[in-house]
């Protein structure tokens, strides 16, 4: 089949792609419940075309399989191009019907997902979708583990933790319009403040002067302040002035809360972050000081001939951990994996539907150049 993807290279020079005859049985209703007695029977979907991220994700996983290889953990692998649509799939779906299969990952658009969905609801077999947080089929399948935690959730659990955080801090919201691509969370967050009784300010101006930022600093807190926006411009109108007022009033305390996509700036604005306390979440993470996380780079590059992408996530580790967490709780592992971006902590959204993760990071940098990471489960 044309569709199918071939990893020659992974076959020729790492000893780990384990092809075999004999099928495994596995019912996703029972989880982790039973222990292995054949191959597990998995299948990557990806839409290659989409670009290098996908080829990354898949490159992960199958690193992910070298360590399950070493475990003794048999697994049958295939992967498949789906393509940009749904065309490839009703294809893909006759090959596959014969084999009792154990877990399918993958599918990025909307009408991938929901094909691959009804294709596993059908079989019992359970689906991870890796990638989006924005589907909804995780409400209609009770097959479905989604990686990515839906925004809604995401917003609720993210303000919640800022309550607790910064709640007898002067708390201000930069919002000079509301074209912010963060203006949802800042709703979700400004109503969580008023159940809570906590204060809040609004500067609505959209370029800040020094005088202008001073009159809403209040010397006796801690000020904490919130873009409505993600971006580095964003990020600059808030950091110019506050350097500067900073640099006259020294012993002002002054904080920044932010979002996921500030990790890909992280080098750029490392010493804005940690000059003002700056704290962001995210349901990914990748320390780079961790050993692991070092060592998973450079085997990556020993492999593959190149770095990760910089991209949130970074589709190496997301392949990496998805392959190290549901393989191994398939398997009947007992010890308890911690990913390297991120950690697995599903909950059911109600009686008829899938899991979402949960897991949620508070990133913080101090002012004595240190890094805190606090975990939200």
């Amino acid at each position: 089949m044309q569709q199918k993807i071939f990893l020659l290279l992974i076959i020729l020079s790492i000893p780990f792609y384990n092809i075999k005859s004999e099928e495994a049985s596995y019912s996703a209703a029972d989880f982790a419940s039973q222990t292995q007695k054949k191959p597990l029977q998995t299948v990557l979907l990806l839409p290659f075309s989409s670009g290098n991220r996908m080829v990354e994700y898949c490159e992960g996983f199958l690193l992910a399989l070298q360590e399950i290889k070493k475990k003794g953990i048999s697994v049958n692998l295939q992967v498949f191009d789906i393509g940009s649509d749904t065309d490839k799939l009703p294809d893909i779906f006759a090959e596959l019907y014969w084999t009792d299969l154990d877990v399918v990952i993958g599918g990025l658009s909307d009408k991938q997902i929901k094909a691959i969905s009804e294709f596993c609801k059908k079989r019992n077999t359970l689906y991870v979708i890796p990638f989006t947080s924005k589907t909804d089929e995780v409400t209609k399948n009770r097959f479905v583990y989604q990686i990515n935690t839906p925004q809604t959730h995401l917003y609720k659990k993210a303000a919640k933790a800022f309550c607790q955080h910064y709640k007898n801090d002067n708390i201000l919201f930069h919002a000079p319009t509301e074209k912010g691509n963060k203006t949802d969370f800042i709703q979700v967050l400004q109503s969580e403040l008023k159940t809570k009784g906590i204060a809040y300010q609004v500067i609505d101006k959209e370029e800040l002067s020094n005088s202008d930022l001073t009159a809403y600093l209040n010397s006796d807190k801690n000020n904490v302040l919130i873009p409505s926006d993600d971006g580095l411009d964003a990020l600059l109108k808030l950091t110019i002035p506050l350097k500067a007022i900073k640099q006259n009033k020294t012993e002002m305390s002054i904080s920044l809360f932010g979002y996921p996509s500030w990790q890909i700036h992280s080098t750029e604005f490392t010493d804005d972050f940690f000059r003002f306390n700056a704290l962001f979440y995210s349901v990914f993470y990748a320390d780079p000081m961790s050993t692991k996380v070092k060592f998973f780079r450079n085997n990556y590059h020993k492999w593959f001939s190149k770095d990760l992408i910089n991209t949130l996530p970074k589709y190496g580790l997301l392949g990496y951990d998805t392959g190290m967490y549901f393989l191994l709780t398939l398997a009947q592992q007992k010890q308890i994996f911690s990913g390297l971006q991120t950690d697995f902590y599903f909950e059911r959204i109600n009686a008829q539907s899938g899991f979402i993760n949960t897991n949620l990071y508070l990133i913080e940098f101090h002012p004595d150049y240190t890094i805190t990471v606090e975990q939200k489960k």
